[in-house]
């Protein structure tokens, strides 16, 4: 996208990650200190909206308001990237139902792959992914699940 001409806009509400941001992104972005909940942005901004992992740190009940902010920041036909990782395992989902939200500690969100489509559902679904490994590095073996949904606005 840089090389295209584009420059990215950083947002989190945690002032160390936007300096970590910063860091990477010398000459290319900036960042701003704002809630996915309510984005400071104009409606159609953006010709793409990059979420990686970042609802996991939004409380379940939110997250639709979150995705609806993303949504109303992109350009007619822009694109919207959102991959996020999915904790199979029954411990998590214990924690997740409980409204625990622990996206410090553990890289997990309260939805699962058909919850984000249909969600998304005002844009055009281009592809989803999704990759499910088992994991027995920490004791007893549980699953994630890696998923990525690409979705275009209409015009």
């Amino acid at each position: 996208m840089v090389r295209a001409g584009y420059r990215a806009v950083g947002v989190d509400t945690s002032s160390e990650a936007l300096a970590r941001f910063e860091e990477r992104a010398i000459g290319v972005a900036h960042s701003i200190a704002a809630d996915a909940r309510a984005l400071p942005f104009r409606a159609g901004a953006f010709p793409l909206v990059f979420c990686g992992t970042a609802l996991s740190c939004v409380p379940k009940g939110d997250i639709p308001t979150a995705i609806a902010q993303a949504v109303r920041c992109l350009s007619p036909g822009g694109r919207f990237l959102y991959y996020d990782f999915s904790s199979l395992d029954p411990g998590a989902s214990s924690k997740q139902a409980a409204g625990v939200s622990e996206c410090a500690e553990i890289t997990t969100t309260y939805l699962e792959v058909r919850e984000a489509v249909a969600m998304l559902s005002g844009l055009i679904i281009e592809r989803v992914l999704e990759i499910v490994k088992e994991d027995r590095s920490h004791g007893p073996a549980h699953k994630h699940s890696l998923f990525a949904i690409l979705a275009r606005k209409g015009a």
